[in-house]
C-alpha cells in the first residue's frame, strides 16, 4: 500500500476499517489475541451489577449489548501514534475509526497498514478503510488489504473512481 495525503485529509469525518462479513469467531480470535499483543491495548467493558470477565467472551458480550441498553464496551488499541477504536456496533462487521490527521506521513501511514495486515492474517478477511458511514460495502474503499489462501497478502489501493491499482 501507498501514502496518499488525500485519503487522510481531516474535514471533520473519520475514517473506517472494517472487517465485512465477520462472525462471532472473527470477534473471538480478535479479542483473544490482544492479550499477546505488543500494541496499547485499552479495553472496558460494563455491564452494569456485573463483574468484568477477562478474557471477554465475545458471543456474551454482543448477547449483554443487545440486551441491556445500559451495557458498553469500548476497544482502543493505539499503533505507533494512531489510536484504532472499536465500539461493538453489530457482531457481523469488525469496525474499527480513527482521526485522519493522526496519519501526516509515510510513516503514520505505517501504523494504519501494520493494523489492516495484523486485523486481515488474523481474520482471514478481507479488511478496508472507508471515510466513516454506516454503509461500509455501499461506498468505495480507500484502502483494501486481502489475505491470499497462501498467506501472501496482496494489497489493493483504490486509485481512483473505477481503478483499482496493484502496489
Amino acid at each position: 500500500m501507498r501514502y496518499r495525503s488525500d485519503h487522510f485529509v481531516a474535514h471533520g469525518s473519520l475514517r473506517d476499517i472494517v472487517v465485512l462479513d465477520a462472525d462471532i469467531e472473527d470477534w473471538q480470535q480478535m479479542l483473544s489475541s490482544l492479550a499477546s499483543s505488543f500494541w496499547e491495548v485499552f479495553l472496558s467493558v460494563d455491564f452494569p451489577g456485573e463483574p468484568q470477565e477477562t478474557p471477554v467472551d465475545a458471543r456474551r458480550l454482543f448477547e449483554e449489548l443487545e440486551s441491556n441498553s445500559d451495557a458498553s464496551a469500548r476497544l482502543e488499541i493505539r499503533v505507533d501514534g494512531v489510536s484504532f477504536r472499536c465500539y461493538f456496533f453489530q457482531s457481523d462487521e469488525i469496525e474499527f475509526t480513527f482521526d485522519p490527521i493522526e496519519v501526516q506521513d509515510e510513516t503514520s501511514f505505517q501504523a494504519v497498514v501494520q493494523f489492516m495486515t495484523w486485523l486481515g492474517d488474523l481474520c482471514g478477511k478481507r479488511v478496508i478503510m472507508t471515510m466513516e458511514t454506516a454503509e461500509h460495502a455501499a461506498i468505495p474503499a480507500l484502502l483494501d488489504y486481502v489475505p491470499t489462501s497462501v498467506g501472501r497478502v496482496m494489497a489493493l489501493l483504490r486509485m481512483g473512481v473505477g481503478e483499482r491499482g496493484w502496489v
